[in-house]
């Protein structure tokens, strides 16, 4: 393998100790309740750190649960339509943000967003010393916008490529047209990276 390309949330950022800020209208605790059952039914780590802040007792059932690969999720809770993802998903694409961000819709309205603090592995950096030792080239392949462009540089380096915003389509792309030149490892943790 000559080029390792890494995915970011859940890959090289660590699902433990993720800190979670919430910004929007208030959510009372029947909210909390829907919010809470929809995000259980996924294993992305932005829903588990959702489902972890506001782990509850009674865990509501969820009707016609889909998973939109890089975009979020939907299902029914006591009779009312819950949605978390991206700003995309979400019809919020005129919001700009430098952080990654979970918004939240019941029925037809957007209550607001949680907003994630992501925490990298602490072997982090002595696995990318390791690798630029043995001269592999690296790539960061992400769905998430590119608020941390300045931290994974830090651990990085400038002369990594780094590729924002992808969908899953996308990230299969960026690794075909790198296999034209290199033998390629994709590192990835999510539904999203399964075809890349």
């Amino acid at each position: 393998v000559s080029h390792i390309v890494f995915d970011k949330t859940g890959t090289i950022t660590t699902q433990l100790d993720k800190e979670l800020l919430y910004s929007g209208k208030f959510l009372d605790e029947e909210n909390k309740r829907l919010i809470h059952a929809l995000a259980f039914q996924s294993g992305h780590p932005l829903s588990i750190a959702i489902e972890k802040a506001l782990r509850s007792s009674v865990i509501l059932p969820v009707q016609n649960f889909k998973e939109y690969a890089g975009l979020g999720i939907e299902g029914i809770c006591s009779g009312k339509f819950i949605c978390l993802g991206s700003a995309k998903f979400l019809n919020q694409t005129n919001e700009v943000n430098t952080e990654t961000r979970t918004y939240i819709k019941i029925d037809n309205q957007v209550l607001g967003y949680f907003s994630f603090s992501n925490k990298y592995r602490a072997s982090l950096p002595l696995v990318v010393n390791d690798l630029k030792d043995q001269h592999k080239n690296l790539s960061i392949l992400s769905g998430d916008n590119d608020s941390e462009r300045k931290k994974l540089t830090e651990i990085f380096g400038s002369e990594v490529a780094m590729q924002f915003n992808q969908d899953p389509h996308q990230k299969l792309s960026y690794i075909s047209q790198l296999q034209h030149k290199n033998k390629v490892a994709m590192i990835g943790d999510g539904l999203n990276d399964s075809g890349a």
